[in-house]
């Protein structure tokens, strides 16, 4: 889909420079036949440049860097990166023995907000591209229905109803008895312009691109102004046949009462008609004039420039800039969710190699600047960041991940273990946590490499010996095995969260669907809130014989079947979730993943935002630190507009939250409250997170 968007982002990009310059520079230029080639030739253009593979001239790189300085689309192509990044492909990939995380804001799979947008764009190209066919159809069927007689080529349907005189194709669609023979002989002679030329193509391809392209406004000027232009052009030779301009203007102007007109053709009467007698009634344009259709080729190559941003070229270097290339060397380390990944840089020729430790893939990166890099077929940019001192102390990837240089320590490298030690890690393992006793994941040995196959859904995970006991997948998923008393492994930790016991045997529970009553459903249904974060709610309803857990941070649902009178069990993720009943046999509770457990109580209000001066939310800026599983975390915050921005510096994620009182803020979408805590001098001194995490600032 990324491919996709980036394409028609430019497709878009081009075809509005392209247009804005026909309306600026050229439409009231009297060269028709010119401008019809500007106006088609740009939809032709806007088609093609996005895929024209890149110059790689060195001449041409310094101009490139200069156009395209001009404009931001670098940053608005970035953002719709066609290459899965390394969160999306392989470092951060979501843990996939993760079946639901304790976070709520990732407790049940959802659409993202670009799949929806897209989903909201194809509906609508669907219809207009419905409404097309239909409209074609319709106009057939009118054809079809007239007396027909072919004289020179041209198919003369006469028909009997109001409508505007048309051509369409080869076919001429009039009806004879609304004209006298002059009227009808400059009718006639119109339309045949219109079928000579070819015009009907100009209207059925610039009425296709607008079905693709009718997010963008200039498309609907640019159909009007082909149209426009077509009639110019049928105008003009009308006029040189010797046709008096006063009479034909005045037919013109009679069949404007003619209201009843057809789409996708072309109208006699069509296309601003104050326009087309202005125009039939102006000078000639000079020759002279020609001199502005010679800024279209610098312009197609500005153009072409605005849509391949300047890092696609890789720059020559000097030697001494080859030496320099050294000062990039290194391994570089981000943290996510408590586990390490890194990458190695390297020199290669005039160019770097970023080799990904995880999964060993490399890649090749160009230099574009001083401390900018590229790599075009991942569309992948890289930016070095100096210390004060002057040297490299991180980098910057896909504008958003950022990487620390760690010089002193020695490159990850992958271990090579006997069969006999692998062999110690096969079995089965089952969840310890109570919601998931259903879940078992089967370690088998393949080569060199142990095998991690979830018996659930049968999909597998190859893992690398990183240490005699530590392993890590492609996809970022640690696993540290454990050993009793003598010395045999018997539990496996995944991903620093999930504990599983090795058992002696797999035997798959088969959960069995129970029909409950009506009543029994019914007492089920509600709100549910987490006790440990009221703002995280859930509403639970029936259908059918299942309930339907919504979300209501996020509205995401999953459904659940019974398995008994208080449990339910989701297959797709493995999770059981089990109700508990009061004394009265209300519901009171709801246990769900790792034990965490959500009281039944009414809706929750809707967090209301107020607004705090600029002045007020600076107080809040600043470093924060918690101490966690022996370790030092920081967080930092700063101002934004209208609320407040978290940094989580251990992987660089940011929050953005809104204020709900002078001391406490909100972010909806993961259900994250924070209230900050002052001194007794007033100042800021601590923010609580989810109700329970206390960090101190740091001065």
């Amino acid at each position: 889909m990324e491919t996709f968007v980036i394409y028609w982002l430019k497709v878009n990009v081009v075809i509005s420079i392209l247009f804005l310059t026909y309306y600026l520079l050229l439409k009231k230029e009297k060269f028709f036949k010119l401008n019809r080639l500007f106006l088609m030739g740009s939809l032709v253009l806007a088609l093609i440049l996005p895929i024209t593979p890149v110059i790689n001239t060195p001449g041409l790189n310094q101009l490139q860097h200069e156009v395209t300085g001009l404009n931001s689309l670098y940053d608005l192509y970035n953002n719709f990166s066609i290459a899965s990044s390394i969160e999306g492909n392989n470092t951060i990939a979501t843990n996939s023995f993760e079946l639901a995380e304790q976070s709520p804001a990732n407790f049940i799979s959802t659409l993202s907000v670009k799949e929806i947008v897209f989903g909201l764009y194809l509906l609508v190209t669907l219809t207009l591209l419905i409404r097309f066919v239909l409209q074609v159809v319709n106009l057939l069927l009118l054809i079809r229905k007239t007396k027909k007689g072919r004289q020179d080529g041209i198919s003369y349907c006469e028909h009997t109803e109001e409508l505007s005189p048309f051509s369409f194709f080869h076919h001429l669609v009039i009806n004879k008895s609304q004209y006298n023979a002059e009227q009808l002989n400059q009718v006639i002679t119109h339309e045949k312009v219109h079928i000579r030329q070819y015009h009907t193509l100009d209207i059925l391809i610039t009425e296709i691109a607008h079905i693709f392209l009718w997010i963008n406004p200039i498309m609907i000027f640019l159909k009007q102004y082909v149209k426009l232009n077509l009639e110019y052009l049928a105008d003009e030779q009308v006029l040189h046949t010797g046709v008096d301009r006063k009479s034909y203007q005045f037919s013109i102007l009679q069949t404007c009462l003619q209201t009843e007109t057809y789409p996708l053709t072309n109208l006699f009467n069509s296309s601003k008609l104050k326009l087309r007698i202005k125009m039939m009634n102006s000078k000639r344009t000079s020759l002279a004039h020609l001199y502005k259709y010679a800024f279209v080729l610098p312009l197609i190559i500005a153009t072409y420039f605005a849509i391949h941003p300047a890092y696609a070229q890789g720059l020559t270097l000097t030697k001494e800039q080859q030496q320099q290339l050294k000062s990039f060397e290194g391994k570089y380390k981000m943290n996510l969710k408590g586990t390490d990944f890194f990458l190695l840089i390297s020199v290669n020729g005039n160019d770097l190699l970023l080799k990904q430790l995880w999964d060993n893939q490399e890649i090749t990166f160009v230099p574009t600047a001083e401390l900018e890099f590229y790599a075009r077929k991942q569309n992948f940019p890289l930016k070095f960041i100096k210390g004060p001192d002057g040297s490299i102390v991180q980098v910057l990837a896909f504008n958003r991940d950022v990487w620390d240089k760690v010089n002193a320590e020695p490159a990850q490298k992958e271990m090579v273990l006997s069969q006999q030690q692998l062999e110690a890690m096969t079995g089965y393992y089952q969840y310890q946590d109570a919601t998931r006793k259903d879940a078992f994941v089967q370690c088998v040995v393949r080569g060199n490499n142990l095998i991690g196959i979830q018996l659930w859904d049968g999909k597998e995970f190859v893992f690398t010996a990183q240490s005699d006991l530590e392993f890590i997948s492609k996809e970022g998923i640690t696993v540290k095995f454990i050993k009793n008393n003598d010395g045999i492994i018997n539990q496996a930790f995944v991903s620093n969260r999930d504990l599983l016991d090795k058992v002696k045997e797999y035997k798959p529970i088969v959960k069995k669907e129970v029909q409950l009553t009506t009543r029994q459903l019914e007492i089920i249904e509600g709100y549910y809130l987490l006790q440990e974060n009221k703002e995280s709610c859930m509403q639970i309803t029936r259908k059918g014989n299942e309930i339907v857990v919504k979300q209501l941070w996020d509205n995401a649902e999953q459904n659940f079947m019974p398995v008994s009178e208080l449990e339910f069990f989701s297959k797709g993720n493995m999770l059981t979730f089990k109700f508990t009943k009061g004394k009265d046999g209300q519901i009171t509770h709801l246990s769900a993943r790792n034990g965490s457990l959500w009281e039944k109580g009414p809706k929750p209000e809707e967090k209301k935002m107020i607004s705090l001066s600029s002045e007020n939310l600076k107080a809040f800026e600043g470093k924060y630190s918690l101490q966690y599983e022996g370790k030092e975390v920081y967080i930092e915050i700063t101002s934004t507009e209208n609320g407040l921005l978290l940094k989580q510096l251990w992987n660089n994620k940011e929050i953005s939250f809104l204020p709900t009182s002078d001391l406490e803020f909100f972010n909806k979408k993961e259900a994250f409250p924070l209230k900050f805590i002052k001194s007794t001098n007033g100042s800021i001194a601590q923010v609580e997170a989810y109700h329970k995490d206390l960090w101190s600032r740091v001065n």
